[in-house]
């Protein structure tokens, strides 16, 4: 459609039509009007279209998807060897247990994996030493008290589904959290009950351990001697722990008072008639009467670490410490 040639040589010009142009002009645009919508109608329509073959497509993706999951090679392997894959997804630690490096923000593997479908769930659960390793970040500042028992609930998960397992704990103050400067610590009751709930989740198992790592630095102030209950439970006769790792700092304000209250709690003789590495950092700050000794219990250790001990000279924690090793 067109308008007359009389006319097309002022489109776009100034040009003022007559009243009988007028007329004529107003039918043209009324054709352009019923153009448009023709082919406003026919785009509809094929819009329409497009989105139905877009869905048809869709579901024949998805069901194509479905046929070809059943040629993947993973459904033939069987359940020994998944489970052992699984196995090998957890964070090997090497003999002698080094420091420490807990990742912060990510997921156990044994989480992840119940999480990818409901056959590698059931496998997962049912398979106890994926859920053997416990390695937990704990917040100390007291105003993230509300996040412990997120810990907690998660300490009793992989208890209860290591089943009869040797466990490896694996506990981290975190020292390094960012906070307003000059803080305060303040009010820790509630800080205390929870971190408290904790450490008696995680000594439950304690029977069990098999490895025990803890790096905290320990105040009354900051609300965390419930730790110390760690120290407690190594002191009894736990006949599968073979590795201890401790990098603890004991810090108080006042130099009288608080030492004896420590050292009160604080055993002084580590037993474990399985044990073979010891590692025993940093047992320094204003806890200066308080020394750890090795007994005859220990004598298979064969690696002892002590570093950074500022309150104790070395030859007495030669001596005290590996007259019973003599394995080492």
């Amino acid at each position: 459609m067109s308008f007359p040639p009389a006319l097309s040589s002022v489109l776009g010009t100034n040009y003022v039509p007559s009243a009988s142009e007028i007329v004529q002009l107003k039918a043209q645009v009324q054709d352009w009007d019923q153009v448009i919508a023709d082919l406003d109608r026919d785009l509809n329509a094929l819009q329409q279209v497009q989105q139905h073959l877009a869905r048809q497509r869709q579901r024949c993706v998805l069901s194509k998807n479905k046929y070809e999951a059943l040629l993947e090679p993973i459904r033939r392997v069987p359940d020994e060897i998944l489970a052992a894959v699984f196995l090998e997804c957890l964070p090997q630690e090497p003999e002698g247990w080094a420091a420490m490096t807990p990742t912060e923000g990510t997921k156990h593997p044994a989480i992840i994996l119940t999480h990818v479908c409901r056959h590698w769930r059931n496998l997962a659960m049912g398979t106890p030493r994926l859920w053997a390793q416990v390695d937990l970040r704990v917040p100390s500042r007291p105003y993230r008290a509300r996040t412990i028992p997120r810990l907690t609930h998660l300490v009793r998960v992989f208890t209860q589904r290591s089943r009869a397992c040797p466990m490896t704990i694996k506990v981290k103050m975190d020292t390094g959290e960012s906070g307003p400067m000059f803080y305060r610590w303040g009010n820790t009751d509630g800080y205390e009950v929870a971190l408290k709930e904790l450490v008696d989740e995680v000594c439950i198992s304690s029977e069990r351990w098999r490895s025990l790592s803890l790096s905290a630095i320990l105040d009354p102030e900051r609300g965390n001697l419930s730790l110390l209950q760690f120290f407690t439970a190594i002191a009894k006769l736990l006949p599968g722990l073979t590795q201890v790792h401790f990098e603890v700092t004991f810090e108080t304000q006042e130099r009288q008072g608080q030492d004896s209250r420590l050292i009160s709690i604080c055993p002084k003789v580590l037993s474990g008639p399985a044990l073979r590495s010891v590692s025993i950092t940093k047992p320094s700050g204003w806890l200066s009467n308080h020394s750890f000794n090795i007994g005859l219990p220990w004598a298979g250790v064969r690696n002892d670490g002590v570093q950074n001990t500022t309150n104790l000279e070395p030859p007495a924690v030669r001596h005290g410490r590996l007259s019973g090793c003599p394995a080492f």
